[in-house]
């Protein structure tokens, strides 16, 4: 479990640090020198990578069922990962199409390797401690970031800001370093469980006809497909109120220092979270407990809607914070147990591609909601919508607990 779960550890700095924070200012400063192309070129490639995901993640994730390939896949994703990052450091003034292509091998590595990381929680855990184990993950993870954000503050303060290319250097060879060295455990210890049955002989190519079969037979998984939309309803929700806090908070006056601090302080409450609120869904169950945190969440977008001062936005970074992490965990921990036993991957691919979708749904609609109405107060409550339309769809998911004592972890391979 504990090779397992650095993985997140390894991997969240690239996420937070790289992909969220330096990177794009960097693209557009750096790389297209201040061009005011850069945003729209920036956007193109995020699209970019996301549609790579959403294209290759269930087929990827269709092939390592059936092959018993997820150990292999997830290092081969990782190691992608970490090259393309390494890679970064060599970018320059002019080096766009270098920058475009390296920021999505990148990007993939990850977040396709998310994917088969997702996928070995019933193989490294028991039924009744899949909470735990996954709350362990994010909150490694979280703790990996704010250890690597750490670090950038220290490069910036002897490479300020603005100073070209070097600023940004050793950032880039530092958190491909922690991520090479984090992953090793991963990379050497975690393994394919024992298949229950024979693997089967399949190529790429016969990954996406096996998730060509499962769509053509949606049918025969309704619940897990259920919840999968239902995942896409509160993850939209909770991931344009991600995409939109900064701005709303700055068009309530706050300063750029004090959204920074919002920011740092509630990634300090998303770990205990992970962890605490993961160990009680072994308890309560996993639905139980995305229910509250749903509960949490509206509880965060109505606050959100009264505030107007730096308390009232702290309070809501620190419950989101929570309800981030938290949110996070469970959903993996649902997931993994309503998906077949012989689909994990596939499935897992499946949620990642309604992970992707819900970051390109609900931004655009929220956004033309604000331009309309002056301002993104009165958009809150479209979010707050969504939430209640997923808590809706999720009360007819079935989580079935297997009977008597938890069995071995094993894999499931046809």
């Amino acid at each position: 479990m504990a090779a397992w779960a650095l993985w997140d550890f390894a991997t969240t700095p690239y996420s937070v640090v790289i992909s969220t924070v330096v990177f794009p200012t960097f693209f557009k400063e750096t790389i297209m020198g201040g061009d005011p192309a850069g945003d729209f070129l920036w956007g193109v490639t995020g699209s970019l990578a996301t549609f790579l995901v959403i294209l290759l993640a269930p087929a990827a994730g269709a092939y390592a069922d059936a092959a018993a390939a997820k150990h292999r896949l997830l290092n081969a994703f990782t190691l992608l990962n970490i090259a393309a990052v390494f890679a970064l450091a060599l970018l320059g003034p002019g080096t766009v199409v270098a920058g475009v292509l390296l920021f999505v091998l990148a990007s993939v590595g990850w977040q396709a390797g998310s994917v088969f990381y997702s996928a070995f929680l019933p193989e490294i855990a028991p039924f009744h401690r899949q909470g735990f184990a996954s709350g362990l993950g994010d909150g490694l993870g979280y703790v990996g970031a704010l250890m690597a954000m750490g670090v950038a503050l220290l490069i910036y303060r002897v490479n300020p800001v603005g100073e070209g290319l070097g600023e940004v250097r050793p950032l880039f060879v530092f958190v491909g370093t922690f991520t090479l060295l984090a992953a090793l455990p991963s990379f050497l210890v975690l393994r394919d469980k024992p298949c229950a049955t024979a693997p089967t002989r399949v190529s790429i190519r016969g990954g996406f006809a096996r998730e060509l079969q499962t769509l053509r037979h949606v049918h025969r998984y309704p619940n897990t497909f259920r919840f999968l939309l239902a995942f896409l309803f509160y993850t939209d929700a909770v991931t344009t109120m991600t995409a939109f806090v900064s701005i709303y908070a700055r068009s309530e006056n706050l300063t750029l220092s004090q959204i920074m601090l919002i920011f740092f302080l509630g990634q300090l409450t998303a770990a205990p979270a992970s962890v605490g609120l993961g160990r009680l869904a072994d308890r309560i169950g996993a639905k139980a407990t995305i229910y509250m945190l749903l509960v949490l969440w509206l509880a965060v977008l109505g606050y959100g809607l009264l505030a107007n001062a730096f308390v009232d936005f702290l309070i809501v970074g620190l419950m989101a914070g929570a309800g981030v992490g938290a949110l996070s965990a469970v959903s993996r921990t649902m997931m993994s147990q309503v998906s077949p036993p012989e689909k994990q991957a596939e499935f897992f691919g499946f949620q990642a591609v309604a992970g992707r979708a819900s970051a390109v749904i609900g931004p655009p609609i929220v956004g033309a909601i604000s331009w309309l109405a002056g301002g993104t107060r009165p958009a809150l409550p479209v979010l707050m919508l969504l939430l209640v339309v997923a808590m809706f769809i999720l009360r007819k998911v079935k989580v079935e607990a297997p009977a008597g004592p938890d069995p071995e972890p094993t894999s499931h391979c046809s």
